[in-house]
């Protein structure tokens, strides 16, 4: 593996808490925008859209539109860095564009006249909400855990006598996570 690919590796594989979060709050809206559109008994009741093929179709569709926007974007850059506006910004962009992608797939499959668009909105209206709450949460813990265990951190350096002084310079000066 060359240095590239260790480095956008590492970018996506450091946020897994954030993916997995972001998977469970994808997952769960499309169920609640589900139980909100068919929860009418006109409808059969709650176990009426979970019968429906499409309904198991969308489930795979939502799960690819996450893993090509985490592959071919960087949703998570900077995330514990970024201010609550900032925040807000960019997980309504990642909404926006996993939406498209979501809309696209059903275009190409002509899967429009099965699936239901005010599930469809909902879902990303209802995720986009969830998700916000969810990285507020998540950076919240994230930066107690830090506060409260970056202190506590060691490293053991390895090195030739002859570079102890340029390594403990680079190490005072720059900030090495790991």
């Amino acid at each position: 593996m060359d240095e590239m690919e260790l480095k956008r590796k590492k970018s996506w594989v450091k946020h897994y808490d954030f993916i997995l979060a972001d998977f469970i709050v994808l997952q769960l809206s499309h169920v609640l925008a589900n139980l909100i559109r068919y929860y009418s008994s006109s409808y059969g009741g709650l176990g009426y859209a979970f019968n429906l093929p499409i309904y198991k179709n969308e489930v795979i569709f939502l799960t690819v539109c996450l893993v090509a926007s985490i592959t071919f974007g960087d949703p998570y850059k900077n995330v514990l860095k970024n201010s609550k506006y900032l925040e807000f910004i960019k997980t309504f962009k990642h909404t926006i564009k996993m939406a498209m992608l979501n809309i696209v797939i059903i275009y190409f499959l002509q899967l429009g006249d099965d699936s239901s668009r005010s599930v469809v909105l909902m879902t990303w209206g209802i995720y986009f909400i969830l998700e916000y709450i969810a990285r507020q949460i998540q950076k919240t813990y994230l930066r107690k855990k830090i506060k409260h265990y970056g202190s506590r951190r060691a490293m053991i350096v390895y090195t030739s006598s002859s570079n102890v002084k340029r390594v403990m310079r680079n190490l005072v000066t720059k900030e090495y996570v790991g």
